[in-house]
């Protein structure tokens, strides 16, 4: 479940980052503070 919820999200990100790399900073840097979000996004 948390995988699939990373992959959708690494693709938003994927695509918001061409728009808004600010944004998306600010989005990744959020998520790196949760520890199962932050293993999801490593393994991406």
């Amino acid at each position: 479940m948390f995988i699939t919820v990373g992959v959708i999200f690494a693709a938003i990100l994927d695509t918001n980052a061409l728009k808004i790399n600010q944004l998306n900073e600010k989005i990744f840097y959020f998520y790196t503070l949760i520890p199962v979000n932050e293993k999801v996004i490593y393994i991406f």
